[in-house]
């Protein structure tokens, strides 16, 4: 099974995004999280 569809907010933003979609009976979870990194031009990081 895959993710299904992703939406990407600003950081200060998450929780209110994860808080209105879980009201509306819809599953979320913070994934991942994009940063600046000059050495790797694609770095993936897990949030738990």
């Amino acid at each position: 099974m895959g993710i299904g569809y992703t939406i990407i907010v600003d950081k200060k933003d998450v929780q209110t995004t994860l808080t209105t979609l879980r009201a509306m009976d819809t599953t979320a979870y913070e994934i991942g999280e994009i940063i600046k990194d000059d050495d790797t031009p694609i770095h993936l990081l897990e949030v738990e």
